[in-house]
């Protein structure tokens, strides 16, 4: 920016003066031809153009990895901190309950009464004529024994076993149940048995070919078998322990990894008639009916029940702050986060059969050569309403006001105070270490009621983003400088004035919602600030949201070789409001007078 115009007219005018009064016929070679000329308030006009806070925080937004962004909310640009991660657990595998074969079952041994299907007197009975007997009712159980000793024990993440099934063949469990009466072990050609009802356990699902099952009562019309005995198989895939009034609602719960169960059998009632093996038999009145239940062991392949296992999450990439700003980066700024949050997007692989994912949230600021300090999130909830999700969670201070969240009406939101105070403390740390745990939930734990979890299977990757989102805010003893030269002013006229003091007005106007101290130094011409006399009075203060508002500076001293103004504009005093790029400090009508000598070799 040239100004010599304003001077020329000085050395002009001194030049006529001086030629108008010399003889030039004398020889003026050893004459000292320099002049000097006092000047009194010569003005130089400077037209600076406005200080807006985006020039004082640079945004790179082509740089997807930078620290600060703009984020528009309510068709409001902002100053933002935003940064995202992912993480993920190791697959999670429950593994299945093997159940050995129950301990020996004492058989069911009655004796019955019979008689003749003929209608003669029982003290007369005829030979080769068939006999009925009536079965009554009886009962007998099998105990299954589950990881006793440590053998075969339960996964340790089953609570409880509601109902279990059993869906390949190898896994399923076969009964056996054999009729045989040692009384007639040589006289009958031949047994039928007619509206035979046994007892099965309660819950079981079973299925034969030769009856049919309603609640824990197997009903067969018709069982016949040549000899003396005859034996029914049946194979269940199911066993819904809730159902056992013996058990409770909850069925059976696993203790040190292991359990009993026991297996209620038995007859209800029936018919048995027996064909003698020729005419010459003589069937007795009464017999013993001998009933043998050979039960298999089995092995779970799903089940619904209490659950609740540990993922541990890895690769949590952690919120690096190294790219802030210098003037963020100092030890006086102290950064207001306004209602910062943190948008988790998380699936729950478990989701679909009904168990939930609860865990903790601990933040860690570090600073270099200061310990760590973390604020804590106890709990927060990843649910299983929509599957396996995704899930969106807000965490925040006060979540029902997050920004810029789509889902924000069907997100989890929970509250988290201390996320404000993450950044708080003697600078900016250069990382924030995120861990899915706290006090309360040292790890990610899935619990829950579940509903036919495959055992034995690996489950999909608990897997998510985060983006750790605050609007910019400082606190009032932040600061803000702003710093800018404005040279080019020097030319041979200028250079010529030795200024012994130098005046700055200007009218200041300015939206940031805090005072500005506006300091000013003249520059020589190598680019460096000119030492002056009065550096402590030679500063201006403009207040928050002036409105052209007079600023006068004086600076005194021995100033020479001006080539412009060194400008450094401070802002303190911040009320915590999030801050605008459009924010600016604009300075019109700034005028530069100097006083002292103009020196010119005419």
């Amino acid at each position: 920016m040239r100004h010599s115009h304003y001077v020329t007219g000085i050395a002009a005018s001194v030049m006529m003066m001086l030629t108008g009064c010399i003889d030039d016929k004398y020889d003026l070679s050893d004459i000292n031809t320099e002049t000097e000329i006092k000047v009194n308030d010569l003005t130089i006009p400077v037209n600076l153009k406005e200080i807006k806070l985006n020039e004082v925080i640079e945004v790179d937004e082509n740089d997807p990895e930078a620290t600060i962004k703009y984020v528009t909310v309510d068709d409001k640009k902002y100053f933002a901190i935003e940064k995202g991660g992912s993480f993920h657990a190791a697959s999670t595998t429950v593994e299945r309950v093997a159940v050995g074969r129950p301990s020996a079952i004492e058989p069911i041994r009655q004796r019955i009464n019979g008689q003749p299907l003929t209608s003669v007197s029982l003290s007369a009975i005829p030979a080769g004529k068939p006999m009925k007997y009536i079965i009554g009712k009886e009962q007998t159980e099998a105990l299954y024994e589950v990881g006793k000793n440590g053998y075969n024990p339960v996964d340790p993440a089953i609570i409880t076993l509601g109902d279990v099934k059993m869906e390949e063949k190898s896994d399923k469990l076969d009964i056996d149940i054999t009729f045989r009466s040692p009384d007639i072990a040589d006289k009958a050609a031949r047994i039928v048995f007619e509206n035979l009802r046994l007892l099965l356990p309660e819950g079981m699902k079973a299925k034969s070919e030769q009856g049919t099952l309603e609640g824990n009562m197997l009903t067969i019309p018709r069982l016949e078998g040549n000899g003396n005995s005859i034996t029914l198989h049946l194979t269940a895939d199911e066993i819904d322990f809730r159902l056992d009034p013996d058990l409770g609602p909850e069925g059976i719960k696993v203790v040190n990894g292991g359990f009993e169960y026991k297996a209620k059998v038995g007859v209800l009632s029936g018919e048995m008639t027996v064909y003698p093996i020729n005419e010459m038999t003589t069937l007795d009145t009464t017999a013993e009916l001998r009933i043998d239940f050979d039960l298999t062991g089995f092995t779970v392949t799903k089940f619904s029940g209490k659950i609740s296992y540990s993922s541990d999450i890895a690769d949590i990439s952690p919120v690096e702050l190294g790219d802030l700003p210098d003037f963020l980066a100092g030890d006086e700024t102290d950064i207001i986060m306004s209602n910062p949050q943190i948008v988790i997007n998380v699936n729950n692989p478990a989701g679909e059969y009904g168990l939930s994912c609860d865990a903790g949230l601990t933040i860690t600021a570090e600073r270099d050569n200061m310990e760590p300090s973390s604020q804590e999130l106890s709990q927060f909830s990843i649910g299983c309403d929509r599957g396996n999700g995704p899930y969106t969670l807000v965490l925040a201070p006060d979540p029902e006001n997050a920004v810029n969240v789509p889902a924000l009406a069907t997100a989890g939101k929970f509250t988290f105070p201390g996320l404000s105070r993450v950044l708080a403390g003697k600078g900016i740390p250069g990382r924030l270490n995120i861990a899915l745990s706290s006090q309360q939930w040292p790890e990610l734990r899935v619990h829950g009621d579940a509903r036919d979890f495959p055992l034995g299977v690996e489950l999909d990757k608990v897997e998510g983003e985060y983006t750790f989102l605050t609007l910019l805010a400082l606190a009032d003893r932040s600061t803000v400088v702003y710093e800018k030269k404005e040279d080019g002013w020097s030319d041979d006229d200028v250079a010529a004035i030795n200024i012994s003091s130098f005046n700055i007005t200007a009218e200041a106007t300015t939206d940031l919602p805090c005072g500005v101290r506006l300091w000013i130094r003249p520059l020589d011409t190598s680019g460096n600030d000119i030492p002056i006399d009065n550096p402590e009075e030679a500063v201006a203060e403009i207040s928050a949201n002036a409105q052209n508002e007079p600023i006068s500076i004086t600076l005194k001293g021995d100033i020479r070789h001006l080539d412009g103004i060194h400008i450094i504009a401070t802002a303190r005093n911040f009320n915590g409001e999030p801050m605008l790029p459009s924010q600016t400090i604009k300075i019109n009508n700034l005028r530069v007078k100097v006083t002292g000598t103009y020196t010119k070799e005419l």
